[in-house]
């Protein structure tokens, strides 16, 4: 069970590699958002999709500051009807593996009592924390009850040792970069261009 943002590039990515290696039969994705704020549906047609509840129709149009505080207001207000949901689809497909990422799906497994692999982003790890005790207490939460955690960067992981107090498993996450590039409106020149250092 993969449990994410259906519009989440980077949650979708690693979902697609699972289910080129595993198959789709094999990965239930479960999912709260499919293409709010504008954004475009990265599900492919017969992917295995179960719904949390929906949020998509109570957020804004278009990406922007006002609509990140609005969703994200809206995703906490929804969180016990989120978990009990999350519960019952546990209890009925009963996975061998729950994978979680972001942080704000790995508290929907916490709060749920699933035991779960978690994935923060990097600045869940790097920012988020320095800037708000709130949030520095609830990604605690989220990562020390996780079974293991997995991050992508040395960097995240000697953060994750210092802010955390926890050690996880590194492995750096490539991605397909004609797929991260089909979003975007002009041709991009991709030999020789480095897309990310942490």
């Amino acid at each position: 069970m993969f449990i994410c943002g259906a519009k989440d590039f980077h949650a979708m990515d690693k979902y697609s590699r699972l289910v080129e290696a595993l198959g789709n039969d094999n990965i239930l994705i479960v999912t709260d958002t499919l293409k709010g704020d504008g954004q475009p549906l990265l599900l492919t047609p017969g992917s295995n999709l179960s719904k949390l509840f929906i949020i998509d129709f109570l957020t804004f149009r278009n990406l922007s500051r006002t609509g990140n505080l609005i969703r994200n207001f809206i995703k906490l207000l929804f969180i016990p009807l989120q978990v009990i949901l999350l519960r019952i689809k546990w209890l009925k497909y009963k996975p061998q593996i729950v994978h979680a990422t972001p942080i704000y799906y790995m508290l929907l497994c916490y709060f749920a009592f699933i035991p779960y692999i978690g994935t923060p982003q990097a600045a869940e790890v790097l920012e988020r924390p320095g800037k708000s005790i709130f949030y520095k207490y609830f990604a605690a939460l989220a990562i020390n009850n996780a079974k293991e955690v997995i991050v992508d960067s040395k960097l995240m992981s000697k953060e994750m040792k210092y802010s955390f107090k926890r050690e996880p498993n590194v492995i750096k996450n490539g991605f397909d970069t004609n797929y991260a590039l089909s979003f975007q409106n002009k041709k991009t020149h991709t030999e020789n261009r480095i897309l990310s250092i942490r």
